[in-house]
């Protein structure tokens, strides 16, 4: 391997031109000498991606006819680099997000620091406050309602997760990963078409022999999901259909019946109690819960999340019986105060 190994950054474009002009703009910052950019746009509808091509002429402009999704779009541009054989790494970075001058340098010289070392991520913070933990490793525990869980998720950085080494798995929004690696075990799985591919991916390669590595001294941010806002029905219904399918694939026979139910059904009726005032997060929830069950993958048709038949009925039973629970609770609540406030204070 030379000096300086060399890396194809791949940015996915969809509608997102403030967001990718940044993200492109600290790439352009890097000091890393030996990198490719790709920016691939998904059928953006705005000209962002003509407008980005203009701006940002030395970097790889690839349009797509149709909008592939996070898996499509970056599959489809894995393979190509890998295919071409002179890449030796791959840097998958989320539109949304934005790296420190040195970040690309850090990974790469945790990766070459360990034969071993399949991926690598960085330290993450929210874009908004930019010293608020996002990511800073990431956690599986099956037994828990739902299983994967980001280390230092919204905890002030004061360097308490700045230790590098192994962790469970690391995030699609900017993950390094070797190209022996992707030769080894394949891309991200399009049955997932979002949420929990990357989880699938690093549990796949660690199947494999491989390491994921947290490096903390490179650094990103990331504004979350503009495409796929926090709270949309999309997301309710992927996260928890996604995490039971990482169950089902992941665990033995026996152990994966209990955490399927865990990570998809049981965590999404949990939350559904919760969001019964939201009629669209409800049904996508319990839509996510059914196919969770029945095992179904792939992208959901646009429009379509919370809108099957047998969801409507469902909903239709569980919605009475959650909403009566709500407003008896309520009701004890005000008693239990007004009996609070009459009670006669100590002299």
């Amino acid at each position: 391997m030379s000096a300086s190994p060399a890396v194809a950054v791949i940015v996915l474009n969809w509608n997102g031109l403030e967001d990718t002009r940044a993200c492109l703009a600290s790439l352009a910052a890097q000091t890393y000498p030996a990198l490719r950019m790709i920016v691939v746009d998904n059928a953006s509808e705005d000209g962002s991606g003509a407008i980005l091509a203009r701006e940002f002429p030395a970097f790889t402009h690839v349009p797509n006819s149709e909008n592939l999704g996070f898996t499509g779009g970056n599959n489809a541009a894995i393979a190509n680099v890998i295919t071409e054989g002179d890449t030796d790494f791959v840097l998958l970075l989320n539109n949304d997000a934005t790296l420190a001058p040195d970040a690309v340098a850090h990974l790469v010289e945790a990766a070459q620091s360990d034969p071993r070392a399949g991926m690598v991520g960085p330290k993450i913070f929210y874009a908004d406050p930019p010293d608020l933990l996002w990511y800073a490793g990431g956690a599986i525990n099956f037994g828990e309602r739902f299983p994967f869980r980001h280390i230092g998720d919204n905890e002030p950085d004061r360097g308490q997760y700045d230790t590098p080494g192994e962790t469970d798995f690391l995030t699609g929004c900017c993950l390094l990963v070797r190209a022996e690696t992707v030769r080894g075990v394949g891309m991200l799985d399009p049955a997932f078409g979002y949420y929990g591919e990357d989880v699938d991916w690093c549990l796949r390669a660690k199947q494999a022999g491989w390491q994921m590595l947290y490096e903390p001294r490179a650094r990103a941010w990331h504004r979350i999901s503009r495409s796929m806002a926090r709270g949309s029905v999309q997301r309710f219904y992927y996260a928890y259909r996604n995490a039971a399918l990482i169950a089902r694939r992941h665990l033995a026979p026996k152990p994966a019946a209990g955490a399927v139910w865990r990570a998809g059904a049981g965590a999404a009726l949990h939350h559904y109690h919760f969001s019964y005032q939201d009629k669209a997060e409800r049904r996508a929830l319990l839509e996510g819960a059914w196919h969770a069950v029945s095992g179904r993958t792939g992208l959901a048709a646009s429009g379509s999340v919370g809108a099957a038949p047998f969801t409507l009925l469902l909903d239709g039973l569980l919605y009475p019986p959650t909403w009566l629970l709500w407003r008896l609770r309520a009701f004890a609540k005000r008693r239990s105060g007004r009996a609070e406030a009459s009670r006669p204070t100590a002299t």
